[in-house]
């Protein structure tokens, strides 16, 4: 079965998360799924950003998209992202979860319901501490926890909330050292 990378973060995040994104060209029969916390904008230029940083296919999820291999999902803004049984993509506009629509949580948590040990979850910067109970969940399932060194961290709290949490996540890197963290996973 295929791997599952989600990577997600809040302020402070879009710097690891494209210092990340050039070098995943080389984890072939992998998923790609970008849950950050975005305001809901007309000019948003997430997608297109991210695109200019990876060789691959970047696609703003639409609600009941199939996952495909080698496409890097980005979470629509102003909604939380799920997936079910048949990986597709399902979008919710239930209430905020800690002033954020997409949650980290929501996504991190239903995706380990479905991918279990196939999960890598990657938590990077941001100011609050969504994520750190996707994390504990997608560990619960056995699946892989990889949270960025809070000294390098523009806005810690991210990383150290879910590290406070999960004392037992393994895999504590600098942005530089991300690429080769995954390729020891996969």
């Amino acid at each position: 079965m295929s791997k599952v990378v989600l990577i997600s973060g809040s302020s402070g995040s879009l710097a690891g998360l494209l210092a990340l994104l050039p070098n995943i060209k080389m984890f072939s029969d992998t998923y790609w799924v970008v849950v950050m916390h975005r305001k809901r904008s007309l000019k948003s230029r997430l997608e297109s950003i991210l695109a200019e940083a990876c060789e691959l296919k970047v696609k703003e999820v639409e609600h009941l998209d199939k996952m495909e291999l080698n496409t890097v999902y980005v979470a629509p803004a102003d909604y939380h992202l799920l997936i079910n049984e048949k990986k597709e993509f399902e979008l919710d506009f239930s209430e905020k979860i800690m002033f954020s629509r997409p949650s980290i949580d929501v996504s991190a948590i239903t995706f380990a319901e479905i991918f279990k040990e196939q999960m890598i979850f990657i938590l990077l910067s941001g100011g609050n501490s969504d994520g750190a109970y996707g994390a504990k969940r997608i560990l619960e399932k056995n699946g892989q926890v990889l949270v960025q060194d809070p000294k390098e961290a523009k806005i810690a709290t991210m990383p150290n909330e879910a590290l406070k949490l999960n004392p037992e996540i393994k895999y504590i890197v600098a942005i530089n050292k991300i690429n080769s963290a995954i390729k020891k996973i996969l």
